[in-house]
């Protein structure tokens, strides 16, 4: 296919979550009982990195795990394509400005030509069929899937101060959709139908390696690996390298932090491997140039991790290695780095926004944050109270066993999916 790829599907198997949360297993496997064997089809435009195709690499395999015939295809983009998308991306999250004609043109002809594309797959398989068109990128398709197979719009970014002309723009597609899902009430925009819509917060997958439970001293023979100086107190934030996510606001408190706390060390880590994300080298390259001299302050933009690491031990050992995790963002959808961190013991400070709500109790799992001070105060006092961290962070385990494991998630979507084919 030239407008799509058809992602690798790794093995996995839903039993491991029956004596983790027996209670959301037994509902699962009895949801999963109504079904003879539909083919869900889950569409987005990245498979390196980014929370989407963190979800996909778990969710689709686990719902063929239950009996469904689950498929990913990740939609090819040329640059320009995904120079569009990615500022439709910022318009929605409430950045100023407006799409001009040619650039609605290049978003509305590309998708066009790839549905062409999609619709012979389609046609190709018989049965139930259920589409899900993971964020705006993909989601023009909708208008050339026939009303026969139920097409599901998930947007994944926090919608709290959307553009209401690019709502215009987007409104007929999501009109189409049988099914809305969102991560909150406030991303219910007014273009949005309330009516289809389904609140659903994304979730983690705690078997994968990334996920996989490590001890400090692991953890530190990592970090060692990369350069960094296990001896001395260490804040790490793992995000891509984009304006949202605030990195020069981290480096920031990270700077006010460290006049307090001798010797503190900031790891950014934003592995530029999303294919659906141009402007991440550019952010990277200007946050080099600023303070690539300071050799406390370590950024990490390349394709892959030093040493020769895997990506998710890297992740993995920063989560768990450091001394405090922050993801101090302006805008969030979701924010799977703080339930990851969460799910170590780790209480989070994140940026007073969208999912990251969600997740942090301010106080009890971590620290809400809206600005650089506030975040070096708690980065300070998350150090300096090692008490206080320790409560902290077994309230922030439970919080992701109890409400943000991906068998939540997988409860959530059979649901959905029960009610489409019924209908």
């Amino acid at each position: 296919m030239k407008y799509f790829k058809q992602a690798k599907i790794e093995d996995q198997d839903f039993k491991g979550y029956k004596n983790l949360v027996p209670k959301q297993y037994e509902e699962v496997i009895k949801l999963s009982e109504n079904f003879s064997k539909p083919k869900i089809i889950h569409i987005n435009t990245a498979f390196g990195s980014g929370g989407v195709a963190e979800i996909l690499k778990c969710l689709v395999p686990l719902e063929r795990s239950l009996g469904l015939e689950s498929e990913w295809l990740i939609m090819q983009g040329t640059p320009e394509f995904f120079n569009v998308t990615k500022k439709i991306h910022n318009l929605l999250q409430g950045k100023e400005g407006s799409l001009s004609e040619d650039e609605k043109q290049t978003y509305l002809s590309y998708t066009k030509k790839a549905s062409e594309e999609l619709m012979k797959y389609l046609d190709k398989s018989s049965g139930e069929q259920i589409v899900i068109l993971h964020d705006p990128q993909p989601l023009p398709m909708i208008m050339e899937i026939p009303d026969t197979i139920p097409v599901i719009s998930r947007l994944h970014i926090d919608i709290t101060n959307e553009n209401k002309e690019l709502g215009q723009l987007l409104k007929p597609f999501t009109d189409r959709a049988k099914k809305i899902i969102v991560s909150d009430k406030k991303f219910i925009a007014d273009w949005i139908q309330a009516d289809k819509v389904l609140i659903s917060l994304p979730a983690t997958d705690p078997f994968n390696e990334k996920n996989k439970l490590i001890s400090k001293e692991d953890a530190s023979v990592i970090l060692k690996k990369i350069g960094i100086d296990t001896e001395r107190p260490l804040v790490s934030q793992i995000s891509r390298f984009d304006p949202w996510k605030d990195p020069e606001g981290v480096i920031e408190a990270y700077l006010a932090a460290r006049k307090k706390i001798k010797g503190l060390q900031l790891v950014l880590a934003g592995l530029i491997v999303a294919e659906d994300d141009p402007e991440a080298q550019g952010i990277y390259d200007e946050l080099k140039d600023k303070y690539g001299d300071d050799h406390d302050i370590h950024l990490y933009g390349e394709k892959t991790p030093p040493g020769g690491i895997e990506n998710e031990e890297f992740i993995n050992a920063l989560q768990t290695g450091s001394d405090v995790v922050v993801q101090k963002s302006l805008r969030e959808g979701f924010g799977l780095t703080v339930t990851e961190a969460l799910w170590k013991g780790q209480p989070v400070i994140g940026g007073n926004v969208g999912g990251i709500k969600k997740q942090i109790v301010d106080g009890e799992n971590g620290f809400l944050v809206s600005s650089p001070e506030e975040c070096a105060e708690r980065i300070v006092e998350l150090i300096s109270k090692l008490e206080e961290k320790e409560r902290m962070g077994k309230n922030a385990k439970e919080t992701v066993k109890n409400e943000f494991l991906m068998s939540r998630l997988i409860l959530d979507h059979f649901k959905v999916y029960d009610e489409l084919l019924k209908k």
